[in-house]
């Protein structure tokens, strides 16, 4: 199951229902973080702004949404660019049942799917897919070309990430 939305808050009354039927409360959580402008892979601090597991911003954001279904905080990781091995990354994404993508910059996750070589596990990975996409423009078919590389289809997009001028999405993506 795929499933793309404009928003982090899958809880919602809209969505619930539906989740509820697939999101179980043993299940194993992967947040896959490599969304967010270069710097924020640059300078741990503002990683870990964004992602530590006791006041990151966007990590207590989304932990909310799982914990509605019962899905605990010790079955919830975030891979950390600064602190996991790409063979780490891996075992991690092999052994989730639930694989989260943070909505933001298409290059900045492409790219990082790239170095950390999960683009196979990825494409493999038979479990459930979620995530916030980007962008509410143009680019919309462009992003949507990328994420269906990975099989994730189903999309509802709206603007995400903190945005630099020297990575907008507009002018790198391929048409």
């Amino acid at each position: 199951m795929n499933i793309l939305l404009s928003t982090y808050d899958f809880s919602n009354v809209n969505c619930y229902p539906e989740l509820k039927e697939h999101l179980k409360p043993n299940m194993r959580v992967v947040i896959i973080p490599f969304s967010h402008d270069s710097i924020y892979y640059k300078k741990e601090k503002l990683f870990n702004s964004l992602y530590d597991y006791e006041n990151g911003k966007d990590y207590n954001i989304i932990c909310k949404e799982f914990y509605q279904f019962g899905i605990e905080k010790q079955n919830i990781y975030v891979l950390n660019p600064f602190r996991d091995t790409i063979k780490y990354m891996k075992y991690r994404v092999d052994k989730a049942d639930v694989v989260f993508f943070t909505g933001g910059n298409p290059i900045s996750f492409m790219r990082l799917i790239k170095k950390f070589k999960l683009l196979d596990n990825l494409l493999n990975f038979k479990g459930i897919t979620i995530g916030a996409s980007a962008r509410s423009d143009d680019s919309t078919r462009r992003i949507y070309d990328l994420l269906s590389a990975l099989g994730t289809l189903s999309l509802q997009i709206q603007q995400r990430y903190r945005l630099c001028k020297r990575n907008r999405c507009d002018s790198s993506l391929p048409k």
